[in-house]
């Protein structure tokens, strides 16, 4: 971590002990353990409770590299470890180590530059191939503001928008959707500019350095900057705990997004749901994979009950399922257009889903089609 009292480190690597050795014990020993995300390059966000006890903020990820197949018991472990701390933060992953081919993705960019050996062998990174940040596809910054805009999601309940008071835990979690979003802004433009890095602090100090001269609003500066602190250095003083704080956050993620896709899809749409069609359309242009996807969606067990019917133009579900995400954060937040926002989604997705009957109230309609789609968006996280 980045925290200065020594209890937040001893916190955290008793914590990462404790799981390496239950790892251990389950499977014996794999080729490596490899602790990933903010935790694995010392900058994993902590806080401390009310008995002055430090817990993470962050997910810590894990690793296990092994030529034998252990996902199904590593996925077993998770589980358990979470039911007896009390907290999903343990992630345990599963690798066969087969790194030489990887592509770019921002993911693998981390895992090679972001990560660290926690036992077995030290090399093992250095079979991912040597990334340069200046290649990572615009692809990536879509595909990351996509995800974070579901995450958004998952913190914004049609009780909220309804004027419903969010509990302490439930404050906590929507900042820490929104930080999730004005971070992944500033990795769009840093994506943009060639100069990504797997730091938060680098991220930050670039970022500082070059949006000034870049055209971007002080005001979101000043947001991004802030989220990136907070990832290092959690502050849920900040009042981004509210539903205003997703309007302010929709109002500058909009844009951005639309002009990820516009590098994307190589022309300007004239609004969201145009945008979100090229977007779809581009990313459905592999027949031969939008079958196999399709294929392997409606095989999962979460998807598939309520599948009725793949896209008869061979549009990717999982795209479709992407490209209602923006559309569906920026219906819970204006209720001008909420309506023919929720007509549009219903639309999108109406050759292969089973639409709810709607009008029973603005939020009801919303929160129904919100439930819907993160859960589809987690079976496929």
């Amino acid at each position: 971590t980045q925290h200065q009292h020594p209890g937040a480190e001893r916190a955290i690597a008793d914590c990462v002990e404790m799981v390496m050795k239950r790892i251990l014990e389950r499977v014996g020993e794999p080729e490596a353990i490899v602790l990933t995300g903010s935790f694995g390059r010392a900058e994993g966000g902590v806080t401390q409770d009310e008995a002055g006890l430090y817990y993470p903020v962050n997910d810590i990820d894990f690793i296990v590299v092994d030529r034998r197949n252990l996902r199904n018991e590593l996925l077993r472990l998770s589980e358990e470890l979470a039911r007896e701390i009390g907290s999903d933060y343990i992630d345990i992953g599963y690798s066969d180590g087969r790194w030489q081919d990887l592509s770019l993705t921002i993911f693998n960019y981390d895992l090679k530059h972001g990560s660290r050996v926690i036992y077995g062998d030290t090399t093992i990174l250095d079979r991912i191939p040597a990334y340069c940040e200046a290649e990572i596809p615009v692809f990536e910054s879509v595909n990351l503001l996509l995800n974070r805009t579901a995450g958004v999601l998952t913190g914004l309940r049609g009780d909220y928008l309804n004027g419903h008071v969010l509990s302490l835990d439930e404050g906590r979690y929507l900042t820490n959707q929104i930080v999730k979003a004005y971070v992944a802004i500033g990795d769009y433009y840093l994506v943009s500019w060639q100069g990504y890095d797997s730091s938060y602090r680098n991220r930050k100090e670039r970022f500082s350095w070059l949006a000034g001269g870049a055209d971007i609003p002080l005001d979101l500066i000043d947001h991004v900057v802030k989220a990136y602190e907070h990832k290092l250095h959690p502050d849920y003083s900040c009042q981004w705990n509210s539903v205003q704080a997703v309007r302010e956050l929709t109002d500058f993620l909009i844009p951005v997004l639309l002009k990820a896709i516009h590098k994307l899809v190589g022309h300007n749409s004239a609004d969201l749901p145009s945008a979100m069609d090229a977007f779809l359309t581009t990313m459905s242009a592999n027949p031969g994979w939008v079958n196999e996807d399709n294929n392997y969606c409606t095989q999962n067990p979460v998807l598939g009950p309520d599948i009725i019917g793949l896209p008869a133009s061979n549009l990717s579900f999982r795209f479709v399922l992407y490209s209602v995400l923006p559309l569906l954060l920026a219906a819970g937040v204006d209720r001008d257009e909420a309506n023919l926002l929720i007509d549009t989604i219903i639309k999108k997705l109406s050759n292969c889903y089973r639409a709810p009957k709607l009008r029973s109230s603005y939020i009801e309609d919303w929160e129904r089609l919100r439930s819907d789609v993160i859960r589809w968006w987690f079976a496929l996280s």
